[in-house]
């Protein structure tokens, strides 16, 4: 029927944003280890300076690891359980509604196709 198709594509259509936030959410810590290392490097290639420009760039590499973490446990993380939880409230009734439309035609017959 056209309303299970429907049904479907909601269903899919819903899921596609979720898993993608996801997905990018699980690099974000990848991405605060590529910062770091690259701080270190940085580091490493100023070490003859001074010891305050030495802090500056370790300081850096730590801020790249911490927003690595942070914007995937509290921030990406979060919203994407936050949209599977709206998704499926959204489409939890959808089950129902084929019941009930599935008892419907059973009990009334080809007067109410559709």
């Amino acid at each position: 029927m056209l309303l299970d198709v429907e049904i479907e594509r909601l269903e899919t259509e819903h899921h596609a944003p979720v898993n993608v936030l996801t997905k990018t959410a699980d690099a974000m810590p990848g991405f605060g280890i590529v910062a770091a290392v690259l701080g270190i490097v940085v580091t490493m290639a100023s070490i003859s300076g001074p010891i305050e420009m030495i802090g500056e760039h370790v300081a850096a590499a730590l801020v790249g690891t911490f927003l690595g973490i942070l914007l995937s446990y509290g921030y990406m993380n979060p919203l994407a359980m936050n949209l599977e939880f709206v998704g499926a409230a959204e489409t939890g009734l959808h089950p129902l509604h084929r019941r009930v439309r599935h008892r419907f035609r059973r009990r009334h017959g080809a007067r109410h196709r559709g």
